[in-house]
């Protein structure tokens, strides 16, 4: 199976770590108040294939994927929505040089609200990456 969320999490990761001295970022779905902040979260939520590029061997070379992107502060006052926004300028660009289309980009009640959270879905065709 081709599966690029190792690749995309690390591209993410690296370019947020660059711009940050302390951010909390992971690959796995954040169910409650994160530990840390700001916190991201990078997931793959879907991967299908592009039948059109399937080989006669039946090899997966172009894939359809989906991701979710994640965001929370605690910054109070109307900071936490611009720290997202910072953050989320920076994700865009890494998916944006990775082809990605962003398809959602929206802010979500949580129920601390003294944290604020934005969610952004992406949509990406990706061939096989090299290993």
């Amino acid at each position: 199976m081709t599966d690029n969320e190792r690749y995309i999490f690390n591209k993410v990761a690296a370019a947020l770590c660059k711009e940050y001295d302390v951010i909390y970022i992971t690959d796995t779905e954040i169910t409650d108040t994160p530990s840390k902040f700001p916190a991201v979260s990078v997931i793959m939520t879907n991967n299908t294939i592009t039948s059109r590029y399937v080989t006669f061997e039946k090899t997966e070379n172009v894939v359809n994927e989906e991701y979710k992107i994640e965001i929370f502060s605690n910054l109070s006052d109307g900071y936490g929505k611009d720290e997202i926004k910072d953050i989320l300028e920076t994700v865009n660009a890494v998916m944006t040089d990775e082809n990605a289309l962003r398809t959602f980009s929206e802010p979500i009640f949580n129920a601390d609200p003294s944290v604020s959270r934005r969610i952004a879905r992406y949509r990406i065709t990706q061939t096989k990456q090299e290993e």
